[in-house]
């Protein structure tokens, strides 16, 4: 990468976080709008107060493909994956995607006070 006095410098940049509103989430977390891109909460049990297990990036990396291979995998419909067979993070080193999804607390507090999208 050139930097502002002009060097070549080599970057290793490491994704850390990553912020969008719930639909934006669950594109990059490969599941469905209703389900949550964080964990493996069943649809219908959303807001309880019940600890889940969280989602595994390799688990699902390895579901997508087998599910693109075409050998239908339960897993896929238990944890309610969409296709997407070749998502941006699969091999991004040193990096969980669903750890790096956090809350977009401007969309969420402008929709829930002001009842409008940004």
């Amino acid at each position: 990468m050139v930097c502002a006095d002009g060097c070549i410098h080599r970057v290793f940049p490491i994704l850390a976080t990553f912020i969008g509103d719930h639909p934006e989430q669950c594109l990059v977390a490969c599941c469905t709008e209703n389900r949550c891109p964080k964990c493996l909460v069943p649809a219908n049990q959303r807001g309880a107060n019940v600890q889940f297990p969280r989602r595994n990036q390799t688990q699902t990396t390895q579901t997508l493909h087998a599910q693109a291979t075409e050998q239908y995998p339960p897993e896929f419909i238990a944890e309610g994956l969409c296709p997407v067979f070749s998502p941006f993070w699969a091999e991004l080193p040193h990096t969980d995607i669903f750890l790096c999804i956090t809350s977009d607390i401007l969309h969420q507090l402008h929709q829930g006070i002001i009842k409008d999208h940004l």
